[in-house]
């Protein structure tokens, strides 16, 4: 297990209900216009919980919790965009950008490395991006 993995797996099973089953958990970069933050996506049964977190990928604030019926939308993108450069084309093929907009109006760019590379976040990364896209799939 990395370093990553074990603080990120305690981290997210936290965030969610005694009840509910962590399905996956993923390290993604919040981001907008003129700022960005990192945070961890728990996957559970019931719903998505998101976190900030700071340098010590530790929780920061509240996290924002969503449920199926608070998701007005969800897309799942290229985060360059589609231009057609080789660095973008390397960017795109390890990872995705996911954009959901609640029904409350908020609008939240989440980016994140898919595990499929050395350098992107290995099999618990991996696993935990698959199950926030089955997720999204199933409940948007």
């Amino acid at each position: 297990m990395s370093r990553l993995d074990e603080r990120l797996l305690p981290l997210a099973t936290s965030l969610l209900a005694d009840d509910e089953q962590l399905l996956g958990c993923c390290i993604t970069a919040r981001v907008s216009t003129f700022s960005g933050a990192p945070t961890v996506v728990a996957v559970g049964t019931d719903r998505l919980v998101i976190q900030e977190l700071n340098r010590k990928l530790e929780a920061k604030g509240p996290p924002l919790r969503l449920p199926p019926d608070a998701i007005a939308s969800a897309t799942f993108t290229t985060v360059s965009g589609g231009s057609p450069s080789l660095g973008a084309i390397l960017v795109d093929s390890a990872s995705l950008k996911l954009v959901l907009r609640t029904t409350g109006g908020d609008k939240l760019a989440l980016t994140m490395m898919t595990g499929e590379t050395a350098l992107g976040g290995g099999d618990v990364q991996r696993a935990g991006v698959t199950a926030l896209i089955d997720w999204v799939s199933a409940h948007t």
